[in-house]
């Protein structure tokens, strides 16, 4: 697993083929060692197979990021694995999952600046 400070957002990214709810806990772990109120993007591009605990882990992660006003997005999971996760972000690239964080840091700048003039 690999942290990476970018410029909006912090990018997870694993090897692995299976992602398990321990493996999810350790990402979480390691995120908020450094990065408590970041926008996140976990890329996947790797990954075969999750449990039903790990769908339920990467939600809890999702309601918690978005509880602080920020985005959770999962880049590059096959298809077939996300259809149980429809509430989280899921896009096909970083690229796309990049493009959705600058698009909602924009709506939330744009959201403060009108509550700050009105």
């Amino acid at each position: 697993m690999v942290l990476t400070k970018e410029e909006k957002y912090v990018l997870i990214e694993t090897k692995d083929e299976v992602l398990t709810a321990e493996s999810i806990d350790k990402m979480r772990e390691r995120f908020y060692e450094k990065y408590e109120r970041e926008n996140v993007i976990i890329l996947l591009p790797t990954v075969k197979e999750m449990t039903e605990k790990t769908f339920d882990r990467l939600s809890f992660w999702n309601t918690e990021t978005r509880n602080i006003n920020k985005t959770f997005v999962i880049a590059s999971l096959i298809e077939e694995l996300g259809n149980d996760i429809p509430e989280i972000e899921q896009t096909h690239t970083l690229s796309e999952a990049q493009d959705i964080i600058f698009m909602e840091e924009v709506e939330r700048d744009i959201d403060r600046h009108f509550e700050e003039n009105t």
